[in-house]
Parts: C-alpha cells; sequence; structure tokens
C-alpha cells in the first residue's frame, strides 16, 4: 500500500476512542479514515476488474504537515505514486482548520477533483486547501482542480463520515465510470444517512477484526 521504511512494513492500528467516537455520531480522528482506507486497499485486491485506485496516507499529508514539513508530504506522494505508477487515480482524505476533505487525485492526467461538504457555503476553491500547493509541487505543474457537487453538511462533526462514505463509492463503483460518472448532489446528508453508514462500516470493521483475530488463535493452537 505504501512503500517500505528503514523499520520495515507499516503497521497501524485504531484507537479504543476513535471507534466509540464512530458509533456515537462523534468526531472522527486519522486512524479511524486510515483504517478504511486499508480495508479498501485489500477489498480491491480481492477484486477481478482492473483497479485503477492507490491510496496517500491520511496521516502523512495533514493540513499542518503541509504548513511544517511541505518536504516530507511531497516525498510521501512522490513515494506512493512511484510505487503505484500504473494506478490512475489516488484518494486523499485530507484534514485541515479541524475539517476532512477527500481529494480523487490523476498525477497522469495532471487532475484533481475536491469533495467538501462545506464547500457550497464557504465557496471554496483550491486556494484553501495547502495540500492542493504540495500536490502541484510533487508532479510538476500546475492541475486542472474540480470542487465536486457532493452531500453538505448541517452540523460540525459530518465531514469525516462524508469522507468515507465518498471513498466507498468511488473504490466500489464509481472509479470505472469516473469522470463520466460523478457526484451531483448538495443536499445536507441526514442523520438516518449517517447511522446507514456506520452501521456498514462498523459491521465491515468488526467481521475484518475478529475474523483475523480468530485466525490467528486457531493457527495458534494448531502449531
Amino acid at each position: 500500500m505504501y512503500p517500505e521504511t528503514e523499520f520495515g512494513t507499516l503497521n497501524d492500528h485504531v484507537e479504543y476512542e476513535a471507534m466509540l467516537q464512530c458509533l456515537a455520531n462523534g468526531w472522527l480522528d486519522a486512524s479511524m479514515l486510515h483504517w478504511c482506507q486499508m480495508y479498501l486497499y485489500t477489498l480491491q485486491n480481492q477484486d477481478t476488474r482492473d483497479i485503477q485506485v492507490a491510496f496517500f496516507n491520511a496521516q502523512k499529508i495533514t493540513g499542518e504537515e503541509c504548513n511544517k514539513n511541505f518536504a516530507s508530504v511531497k516525498e510521501h506522494l512522490v513515494q506512493v505514486y512511484k510505487l503505484h505508477h500504473n494506478k490512475k487515480y489516488f484518494i486523499a482524505p485530507f484534514f485541515h482548520s479541524m475539517h476532512w476533505v477527500l481529494f480523487i487525485i490523476s498525477p497522469m492526467e495532471h487532475k484533481c477533483w475536491i469533495l467538501d461538504s462545506v464547500s457550497v457555503r464557504g465557496e471554496k476553491n483550491k486556494t484553501d486547501y495547502p495540500l492542493s500547493k504540495a500536490i502541484e509541487a510533487s508532479f510538476g505543474g500546475a492541475f486542472t482542480w474540480n470542487m465536486i457537487k457532493c452531500k453538505q453538511q448541517d452540523g460540525s462533526w459530518e465531514c469525516g463520515y462524508l469522507v468515507i462514505r465518498n471513498m466507498f463509492e468511488f473504490v466500489i463503483s464509481l472509479q470505472f465510470s469516473f469522470p463520466n460518472k460523478i457526484w451531483n448532489d448538495t443536499t445536507n446528508v441526514t442523520p438516518e444517512e449517517i447511522g446507514k453508514l456506520i452501521e456498514n462500516i462498523m459491521t465491515r470493521f468488526f467481521i475484518s477484526v475478529f475474523d483475523d483475530n480468530m485466525r490467528a488463535i486457531k493457527l495458534s493452537l494448531e502449531s
């Protein structure tokens, strides 16, 4: 998923608090979104279709990292691209100013699509996101930027859930017809939609985690 470091393959974990916050319609932290990225990466590796998606690590490209460690963000973008240079789209959940946004990046086409759940009332463009500067600096020049008409949030906490929802929709189905088929709905997400998403995501989470643990226990008993 990512290049190996001098310490070997990257391992990650989800904080208990992050899981509880997700179940309680709370604020989602980077570990929960990163788990969703890893889950989707594993899921698509089992798909027989021509998968065109790779992922940038949400924890390495935050707004704070872009402002304080710009060279490190560029290095991550370039190294992941080199590892998956045959992929057309790169997914990048981006956290900045207490808000989650989703970037869909095509380095080979120099195009980027941004899904921001406050973009309508905020009238945003690429200059509102420090990651946009890192993307252009990493991949050699100006990009075409597209603000997607996507679901909007009515409160202050729904952004992380919408980023997860949009990631799942893109990886599972939309990537195969994108950008001809694209989001086009700026209505506010409802509590019922958030609840359905949480049920879906947490069901996948528990099945994944406990299935892996049960397999490990079985192997331990058999050895």
